[in-house]
């Protein structure tokens, strides 16, 4: 894979995600991550329309959050709820670690891991949250549902 100055393409996710992780078909992964992108949920490095023959790229952070949005995906959420999410994982690495590249945020962390919790009537609010995974789970609420994306893998 290129660089992180270079950025990544949409294939080199793909190939990373289908072949190394094991996520599932390159094809169909390209064509979810086409698909996230066209939503706004995936941002680009530059133009989302980069014109005939030139590649979109990706910065290093877009694996991360390609990966949640696949489990999300899997998981049959939509594409709002998937919005959702992504916008308070954002917000979460911003307060707590003062970036939105989600790479950044994980140095330092033991075992990167993300936790969405599930909204039912007690937890209305979207919440979703980056931390070490030992570290998060003393402070989950005993009776929160939740998902867990296990992301050191993917740095």
């Amino acid at each position: 894979m290129p660089g992180p100055e270079k950025g990544l393409s949409v294939s080199d996710m793909a190939d990373a995600l289908a072949t190394k992780h094991k996520l599932g078909d390159r094809d169909e992964i390209m064509r979810r991550l086409r698909y996230f992108t066209t939503e706004q949920l995936l941002e680009t490095i530059g133009s989302m329309h980069t014109g005939s023959g030139r590649k979109r790229l990706y910065p290093p952070s877009a694996l991360i959050k390609a990966v949640v949005l696949l489990r999300l995906f899997q998981t049959g959420a939509t594409v709002g709820m998937m919005k959702s999410y992504m916008k308070a994982l954002e917000a979460f690495a911003m307060k707590v670690y003062k970036t939105k590249d989600l790479v950044k945020a994980c140095e330092g962390l033991d075992r990167p891991t993300v936790f969405v919790v599930l909204p039912d009537q007690r937890y209305s609010r979207t919440t979703v949250r980056l931390s070490g995974f030992d570290a998060a789970l003393k402070r989950v609420r005993a009776n929160a549902d939740f998902m867990v994306i296990q992301i050191a893998r993917f740095l």
